[in-house]
C-alpha cells in the first residue's frame, strides 16, 4: 500500500486496529492528497490524527479475521463453561477432604505433644461427679 501511494511504510502509512472497524490503514492529513484520487482505496473517515482507509483486500481479510476471532471467542466461552462445571464437581469432595484433614491434623498434634512431653503422658481417669 505504501509503495502504491509512494509513501513511507510505518511512518506515513500505518496499519491500525479498532474494535469497531477492525484493521485499516491510516495516513496523516498532510499525506491525504496521495489517497484522494485513487479508486483502489476507500476512505473510512477523516479525523484530526489522519485519514483512515482500506482497500478491497484489507476489507476481505478483515472480515475473515473477525469471523475467525468471533468463532474463537465462542469456543473459548464454551471451554470456560465446561471447565467451571468440572471444577464445581470437585467442590463437595474437596470440602469433605478438608474436614478429614482438619481432624487428622488435630490427632497428629495430640500425638506429637504426648510423645515429646517432658513428663510421660498418662491417660486421665474420670470419676463420677460428686455433689
Amino acid at each position: 500500500v505504501a509503495r502504491d501511494l509512494n509513501l513511507e511504510a510505518n511512518k506515513t502509512v500505518k496499519l491500525e486496529n479498532s474494535n469497531q472497524l477492525g484493521y485499516y490503514f491510516r495516513v496523516t492529513r498532510k499525506e491525504e492528497k496521495a489517497l484522494r484520487n485513487n479508486k483502489k482505496y476507500h476512505t473510512i473517515d477523516t479525523k484530526s490524527n489522519g485519514v483512515r482507509f482500506h482497500n478491497s483486500a484489507t476489507k476481505i481479510y478483515n472480515n475473515e479475521y473477525q469471523q475467525i476471532r468471533d468463532a474463537y471467542n465462542d469456543q473459548q466461552k464454551t471451554l470456560v463453561v465446561e471447565i467451571i462445571n468440572i471444577a464445581a464437581g470437585y467442590a463437595e469432595p474437596m470440602s469433605l477432604l478438608s474436614d478429614i484433614l482438619a481432624q487428622l491434623d488435630v490427632l497428629v498434634s495430640f500425638a506429637v505433644v504426648s510423645a515429646s512431653a517432658p513428663i510421660p503422658y498418662i491417660r486421665p481417669t474420670l470419676h463420677p461427679k460428686v455433689c
